[in-house]
């Protein structure tokens, strides 16, 4: 019986230190990675950024040892050479190692490369004093095609001492002994470096430490040694000696005086003292209690074990006192109660009846079971743990064979846990992954005690799905009742975001075609295998002409679907090699490679070009659109992305130019056109800024009266270096960068202000022609602009008329009507200046509230030669005639012109045949100086 108990009491203490050694080791295992996952921060930074400098590694290496650590430095060894540590002092010595030329330093970087993964050695005497751990972790970075290269190498040394002060085993209370070997990560293989070598002869209880490549063993016991004697020796003891008593007392009933004189109280009462179980004995009767032991004071923790006179204990708690009296409880039942201090405390209780000379006593004995309590609640508390987490949990034993799931892995696999317990997880295996990836996987166990990674498992539905899954062994592997532990969860939703995530950054929402971002990584990618085969490509650069049109006249939503049919239609004509993607907006790309001669390249295009002018059936219409289309070639335009894709865009804004729907090669002449742009461009700013622009005029004649009637403002530029520079060379570059808004704003500014000053000096009758650009009639503030400038420069209304082409009345058909209507109401005249030339329909000049129509110079140029020109001329005065317009001919400069005018009653002209355009101060000289007499024209 003594055995039993015996063998019992060590199982309680091996429990008791299995679940105090996983504290420490989880406790050194977080320490240890706390520091690690400093390394995994400077070596994520060099992958980002291989190409630092010594301050930027610096300021991050100071930054991450800010961070509570046991690290002595950090160091970085571009292939395999150190060429940075911090801190510097102290670690000179280190600089300009070369891990190739020392052998073990050699031997563990090139481990640490070649499995990918951080390798710690030691613990090793460090030539700069103390024990340290030498940490190695590998840095690669991407190269041009995208794949992984290996950079170098990052390491630090980690402090022992300082490490085991973090992880709290140099404060331990003296309640177990330890000891940890596996010197350089080698497990149960490697040399003992922590604590006392014996204690792995005189222990089982082992734990992992589980390193990022291998592991350290621990193992442990308590203070002093195992107890192999069971602390219920003495109850059985004292039970034994009491049961002799009780028995000599029976003999002595047959002979009380001579029983008396030999009963020895002395004996039973030391015994009783002795005892390490708490005892007491009462009379059941009174429940007057006579006497307990020291065991059960102590666990009473009673301040005093002094005996009053009545025999009663004043200190004893009450919960213990009426324990002690009670004849209620069962023999080994277990009660709660507080002792002393109010702490509450598990009892296991005994009882049993005791004959004594003064009568029956009860004879109770107690053990305080507190700790073992709360051991085997933790344990329930683990085991509710692993029924209620949501990830999937198998155990397995030595032989793989399955002795335990949870209710996750039956809701993630679909297999109960009847079909599955005395199976192997082979079970439930899809298949994916072949031999070599398993024997990889066990081997990996063996040698470190764990393994996680990404599995591919198969549902009982026959479904496949990814898991990641943890492995942890549990136990020595030389034990044959170690267990395995796997943990996983099903990751399906986090792929699916993956390729979602990816898809969202690399790819077109809208036609799925490649994006910008995915576009120049392939362009790159392109270019650099086109240089090493010394072949050429082709990049075209493709703009929809007229697609904003479509989306103003029928939303944004049949745009989407147009871009999605151009998307198709761009797709079907290239190769399966060549990518089409989408800038954004109705901007295309088109990456065509392996070049074989730029007659393809042109094929391509015409291709594409008839290929998008075919009708689009949409919301009931056929819809038409056309593309504008610039190629750039490699190497010949440009020798890297940025270069082709700027040059390719230059060439299509020239297709643009030509007319649309067209396509333009890159040229230098182009580039040198660019540059002349952006000069101009910057020129033109700095001329607005310096007022270096003056308003020059031309008048407007009636005609058949030979009287001036009013004038049209014309912008000039006069450059400090440059002289006279002619509207056509800067008006397209006001227009195109948006200069032409402050630059229009001041001319209408400028033309109202002057005319207002010949009305105050008696010329009221002149009124005078500002032309507005599209960028201005496009502003919503058009009409206020207008009616603030009349305000300020006081003139009347009445003498403003504004020019507009048909194209801004057709391109915003939808506001163009109330911006005109509002500006008829404020008294201004509005022309459409260059008629003929654009979208002339009678629908549009019956719908807007027009005064005058222009007649382009081009048509009045040719009329005597051309009769289309002559017989268009005469069809817009009739029709303005017939609409109630007024009709102004400009570019008149010959005689043949005006008589051909005039017989065709044209009220009023414009040209050079009358007057050029003037400078203020000399058009009113001309004004009061010139006496026309047409018939000497």
């Amino acid at each position: 019986m003594e055995s039993l108990f015996a063998t019992r009491h060590l199982n309680d203490q091996r429990v008791e230190v299995v679940e105090k050694l996983s504290l420490v080791r989880a406790r050194l295992e977080g320490t240890l990675y706390s520091n690690l996952y400093l390394l995994n921060g400077m070596s994520a930074a060099i992958s980002t950024n291989p190409d630092f400098d010594q301050a930027q590694f610096d300021g991050l290496a100071e930054k991450l040892l800010l961070n509570p650590n046991a690290l002595r430095n950090i160091a970085a060894a571009p292939d395999l050479v150190i060429r940075y540590v911090y801190p510097l002092q102290g670690n000179q010595a280190a600089l300009g190692l070369d891990y190739t030329k020392v052998a073990e330093q050699r031997d563990a970087a090139l481990k640490a490369r070649d499995l990918n993964t951080m390798v710690i050695a030691g613990p090793v005497n460090l030539v700069q004093g103390g024990i340290g751990l030498i940490v190695r972790l590998p840095v690669f970075v991407r190269d041009d095609q995208n794949r992984p290269k290996f950079w170098g190498i990052v390491s630090s040394v980690i402090h022992t001492e300082k490490l085991y002060q973090q992880a709290g085993l140099l404060e331990r209370k003296p309640d177990l002994e330890l000891a940890i070997r596996g010197r350089d990560s080698l497990g149960s293989h490697g040399d003992i470096f922590f604590g006392d070598p014996q204690i792995f002869e005189t222990s089982d209880v082992r734990q992992q430490v589980l390193l990022p490549y291998g592991s350290w063993q621990m193992v442990a016991q308590p203070q002093g040694g195992w107890v192999n004697q069971s602390p219920y020796r003495w109850f059985i003891r004292a039970g034994c000696a009491l049961l002799a008593l009780m028995a000599f007392a029976a003999l002595q009933i047959r002979n009380r005086q001579r029983q008396r004189e030999r009963f020895s109280q002395a004996t039973f009462f030391a015994a009783f003292e002795d005892s390490p179980l708490g005892m007491a004995i009462s009379d059941p009767k009174n429940g007057q209690i006579s006497h307990i032991n020291q065991s059960l004071r102590k666990m009473s923790a009673l301040p005093s074990a002094e005996l009053s006179a009545d025999s009663q204990y004043p200190h004893l708690p009450a919960s213990v006192e009426q324990l002690l009296t009670s004849e209620q409880l069962q023999d080994g039942q277990e009660i709660t109660l507080q002792n002393y201090h109010g702490q509450e405390r598990s009892w296991r209780c005994f009882h049993s009846s005791l004959q004594t000379p003064d009568g029956p006593r009860m004879l109770s004995l107690f053990q305080d079971v507190t700790e073992h309590r709360q051991l085997f609640e933790q344990l329930q508390l683990s085991q509710l743990v692993i029924d209620h987490t949501s990830d999937a949990v198998i155990i397995t034993d030595a032989n793989t064979r399955i002795i335990q799931v949870n209710e996750a892995f039956s809701r993630i696999s679909g297999y109960g846990r009847e079909e599955m317990i005395g199976a192997t997880p082979a079970k439930y295996s899809s298949g994916y992954h072949d031999k070599a990836f398993y024997q990889a996987m066990w081997k990996r166990i063996n040698q470190t005690g764990a393994w996680n990674g990404e599995l591919w498992n198969r549902k009982a539905t026959g479904e496949v799905y990814p898991a990641w899954i943890t492995i942890n062994r549990i136990g020595d592997a030389n034990d044959p009742h170690h267990r395995y532990i796997g943990v996983f969860s099903d990751i399906s939703n986090i792929k699916q975001t993956e390729k979602e995530l990816e898809r969202m950054a690399y790819y077109d929402p809208l036609t799925g075609l490649p994006n910008r971002t995915l576009f120049q990584e392939r362009l790159k990618h392109e270019i650099l295998s086109t240089r090493r085969h010394q072949g050429r490509l082709a990049l075209l650069f493709l703009d929809l002409d007229r697609f904003k049109h479509v989306n103003d006249s029928f939303g944004h939503s049949v745009g989407d679907e147009l871009l999605k049919v151009i998307a198709a239609r761009l797709s079907i004509e290239v190769r399966e090699n060549d990518t089409v993607t989408r800038l954004g907006g109705d901007e295309f790309t088109v990456i065509v490679s392996e070049l074989s001669d730029i007659d393809s390249a042109t094929a391509l295009v015409e291709r594409m070009l008839k290929r998008i002018q075919e009708p689009i059936e949409l919301v009931g219409q056929q819809l038409h659109v056309g593309a504008s289309i610039g190629i750039a070639l490699y190497p010949d335009d440009g020798e890297d992305a940025e270069t082709l894709l700027r040059h390719a865009d230059m060439a299509m804004y020239q297709a643009k130019e030509q007319g649309r729907n067209s396509f333009h090669y890159f040229t230098q002449k182009l580039q040198d056109r660019a540059s002349s742009r952006l000069m101009l461009e910057n020129q033109l700013r700095e001329a607005i800024e310096k007022q270096q622009f003056a308003l020059y005029y031309q008048p407007k004649l009636e005609l058949h009266s030979r009287r001036v009637l009013g004038m049209e403002a014309l912008i000039r530029w006069h450059h400090p270096t440059q002289g006279l520079i002619s509207p056509a060379d800067f008006i397209p570059v006001a227009e195109e960068t948006g200069l032409i808004v402050p630059l229009g704003q001041w001319v209408l500014e400028e033309a109202c202000r002057q005319t207002q000053q010949w009305h105050q000096e008696g010329f009221t009758h002149l009124r005078v022609s500002v032309n507005l650009s599209a960028r201005q009639f496009a502003k919503a503030d058009l009409v206020e602009d207008v009616r603030q400038t009349l305000e300020r420069t006081k003139l009347s209304t009445d003498a403003l008329e504004l020019e507009i082409t048909e194209s801004m009345v057709v391109d915003a058909s939808s506001s163009a009507n109330e911006k005109l209507v509002q500006l008829r109401q404020l008294g201004v005249e509005i022309s459409i200046d260059d008629f003929g030339t654009g979208y002339s329909n009678l629908q549009y000049l019956k719908r807007f509230p027009l005064t005058s129509l222009k007649i382009d110079r081009g048509f009045v140029r040719d009329l005597m030669v051309d009769r289309e020109d002559a017989a268009i001329i005469k069809a817009i005065i009739l029709m303005a005639r017939g609409l109630g317009l007024n009709v102004i001919a400009e570019g008149v400069e010959t005689q043949e012109q005006l008589d051909f005018l005039l017989e065709h009653r044209c009220p009023m002209g414009q040209g050079f045949l009358f007057s050029p355009p003037l400078p203020a101060d000399q058009f009113i000289e001309w004004i009061d100086s010139t006496e026309l007499d047409f018939d000497t024209l």
